[in-house]
């Protein structure tokens, strides 16, 4: 808050938005002893507590409205984050579901694998030609266990980055939300404080005018 004086000790506070919340509760204040009391200063002193009360209200409703705002945006905000957390719920719930079923898969070419080594083990005793055919299995069930190794591999990879890019741009969007709402912010408040300045200049080129009909002395010399 800062003061001014004029000639007829009739004090004029501007009010800053930023220090509402640090403004004293108001007192009128008495001349002093010495100064010369004129019929217009308690309606001048008047004036001034109510319109300074009067910023005040203003500005506690702006601040509630503000609130309002800021809640509704937070809201948004909160169900655009819950709706990527879904996304990724999902992507990891598939990806979980397809990696299983890769487990499966392997689960069961091992054991293939496992009954191809049985059966040439049986077969050794027989035919070197029987001997040949299971070793051509063997050899192609183990080049299809390591294409589908691969697979998964490349797989999860892919998953992963996937993963990764939906984290960058889940924090992107809250990112920039949360810009957009900073900005908002601003503006208003910049606005707000223009608005008032001019009604504060206004006021007080009003006092200075009554001031100057009530002192003629004060008034400019032609």
């Amino acid at each position: 808050m800062t003061e001014g004086q004029n000639s007829t000790n009739v004090q004029t506070r501007i009010l800053a938005p930023s220090q509402i919340s640090n403004m004293p509760p108001i007192i009128p204040q008495k001349p002093a002893n010495n100064s010369r009391v004129f019929s217009g200063e308690a309606q001048f002193q008047s004036s001034e507590h109510i319109l300074s009360f009067d910023n005040l209200l203003n500005h506690v409703k702006s601040l509630k409205q503000r609130l309002t705002h800021l809640g509704i945006q937070k809201a948004s905000l909160e169900e655009e984050v819950d709706q990527i957390r879904h996304e990724l719920s999902e992507k990891s719930r598939e990806r979980e579901e397809k990696i299983f079923a890769l487990t499966q898969e392997n689960a069961a070419l091992f054991a293939h694998l496992e009954d191809a080594k049985g059966i040439i083990l049986r077969l050794k005793s027989q035919n070197n030609v029987i001997l040949q055919e299971a070793q051509e299995r063997v050899t192609e069930l183990e080049r299809t266990l390591a294409i589908s190794i691969a697979a998964k591999e490349e797989l999860e990879q892919k998953l992963s980055k996937q993963t990764a890019t939906l984290q960058a741009l889940s924090n992107e969007v809250h990112l920039q939300a949360y810009s957009r709402l900073h900005l908002a912010g601003e503006n208003k408040r910049m606005e707000k404080e223009g608005w008032n300045l001019k009604k504060e200049n206004r006021i007080m080129s009003d006092e200075l005018n009554q001031c100057m009909l009530l002192h003629p002395s004060l008034q400019p010399r032609q």
